[in-house]
């Protein structure tokens, strides 16, 4: 475990470390990346069961929430039928700001923190049936810095790979050997000259919806309306997938491919994807809560003027869990950080330079 400081926030980096994937090899697998708090964890066994390799999670954690984070983390370490697989491959993170510390000391290293006591008794799971008051960044009103658990979950991986999605997303089956075998067999696919990352098609599922395994699953859902491009009612122009029409209608196949190659300024230019990545990429701006709305904006942002290109990969994709959420133009994170973003602009044109076709 490494504990560190960075701006307002205490860092607990490596707390709970995955048995299998602390020995990881940079060229052995794929990490999937993702920061939640504690309440969503009840998404890391499909996340787990179906990635079957490095997973790196970063959970905010102020307040009293800390230890019932480390509660929900040994729950799933001891008591769940996926228990080994989790305990295998799943390495924690927890992270505060220096405003709401933990009421007592944390774990001063990971032995410690492994002796943290569990009950498996309980019907219930700490992060199951949580009500929204009962969390303390909700209690205490604050905000969510996403991107810090973003930054901290990618940098704390042991391969040269990773996938950053959202902890409601869960992968496609056998992703991580068909993304590794296609790149040893195309090696220009990483040497290109050109800076990039692999995007991976992310839907949205109805309620009832049973999550697909592979592409097959995913149409037949697809042509009965079971499934449809991720967040179409709330920000269909942020995930609207360019050239869309020639992903799903691609003939189905076992092997991983590009089956094309955008730029954020060419297709869409607010377009926020899910890709896989090494850790060239920008750092997701810190100063952007998750209340914002627009969190990634400013990353992409960066990415666009670093005239990024992105390798759109079929017949690899994300689903999200069941359960679409309706659109609510009442919501007030949509225009949270307006005003924020566009005080950003002239610094990233500083540090990253200036392009007329990107847009924020």
């Amino acid at each position: 475990m490494e504990l560190f400081f960075r701006g307002e926030y205490w860092i607990l980096q490596n707390l709970f470390i995955g048995h299998r994937s602390r020995r990881m090899g940079c060229a052995e697998s794929v990490t999937f990346a993702t920061v939640a708090d504690y309440s969503y964890l009840n998404h890391l066994e499909n996340i787990v069961e179906r990635w079957l390799g490095p997973v790196s999670v970063a959970l905010f954690a102020p307040g009293h929430d800390f230890n019932v984070t480390i509660n929900a983390i040994q729950y799933a370490r001891h008591c769940l039928p996926i228990s080994q697989l989790i305990r295998d491959y799943v390495s924690f993170h927890i992270y505060f700001p220096s405003g709401h510390m933990p009421a007592e000391m944390v774990p001063g290293s990971e032995n410690e923190a492994l002796t943290w006591p569990y009950d498996c008794s309980n019907v219930y799971a700490p992060y199951e049936r949580v009500k929204a008051n009962k969390i303390y960044r909700n209690s205490a009103n604050v905000d969510f810095p996403i991107n810090v658990g973003r930054n901290v979950a990618r940098k704390s991986t042991n391969t040269h790979f990773h996938l950053a999605a959202d902890i409601e997303l869960y992968p496609s089956k056998k992703f991580i050997i068909k993304f590794l075998q296609m790149i040893s067999q195309n090696p220009m696919l990483i040497n290109n000259e050109n800076p990039h990352v692999f995007a991976v098609p992310a839907f949205d599922l109805q309620p009832h919806a049973i999550i697909p395994d592979n592409k097959e699953e995913l149409m037949s859902q697809f042509n009965m309306q079971m499934a449809m491009a991720i967040h179409a009612p709330s920000c269909s122009y942020c995930h609207l997938m360019p050239q869309a029409e020639k992903w799903l209608n691609r003939s189905i196949s076992e092997k991983m491919e590009v089956v094309a190659v955008v730029k954020r300024f060419t297709s869409l230019p607010f377009w926020e994807p899910f890709f896989v990545s090494d850790n060239r990429i920008p750092d997701y701006d810190e100063r952007l809560m998750w209340q914002g709305k627009y969190d990634k904006r400013m990353h992409n942002y960066a990415m666009c003027l670093l005239g990024y290109e992105y390798f759109i990969l079929h017949p690899a994709f994300l689903t999200h869990s069941p359960g679409p959420k309706p659109f609510d133009e009442s919501n007030t994170r949509m225009y949270y950080a307006a005003e924020e973003i566009v005080d950003m602009v002239p610094e990233y044109a500083v540090i990253y330079g200036i392009n007329e076709y990107c847009e924020v």
